[in-house]
């Protein structure tokens, strides 16, 4: 339980904090600038719904450091993206805490539902 949430929050922070040194380093609209063709059309995507492309990117790329720095060149607010982020990374985070949990045997909270069963069966 606990390690889920130090994770979640981790990780919430680790991706802000990369786009905010980025955008304070690069500004907020290079990618605009660039006038690259097939970035017109992703940059597009991102202004129709900014926090929904930001999830469902967080959900796929997890902590991917190339998916932090071209969201910070991005003309997109960085509240749509640390907001996108975390429902996205609820996802992330899930499923790596899950896998590692059960590749270490950590699954701590099954041996108490089973003790529970057990309990309510023989009473």
């Amino acid at each position: 339980k606990v390690g889920w949430v130090v994770s979640y929050i981790g990780s919430i922070i680790s991706v802000s904090c990369s786009c905010f040194v980025v955008r304070f380093l690069m500004g907020s609209s290079t990618l605009q600038e660039a006038n690259l063709p097939y970035a017109d059309r992703v940059l597009k995507e991102l202004e129709q719904s900014p926090v929904l492309t930001v999830c469902v990117l967080r959900m796929f790329t997890f902590l991917a450091p190339t998916v932090n720095y071209f969201l910070a060149v991005t003309p997109v607010p960085m509240s749509a993206i640390v907001l996108g982020s975390s429902l996205g990374l609820l996802f992330s985070v899930s499923i790596v805490v899950l896998v590692l949990a059960g590749a270490f045997g950590q699954f701590h909270f099954i041996e108490g539902l089973h003790a529970m069963n057990a309990t309510a069966s023989s009473g």
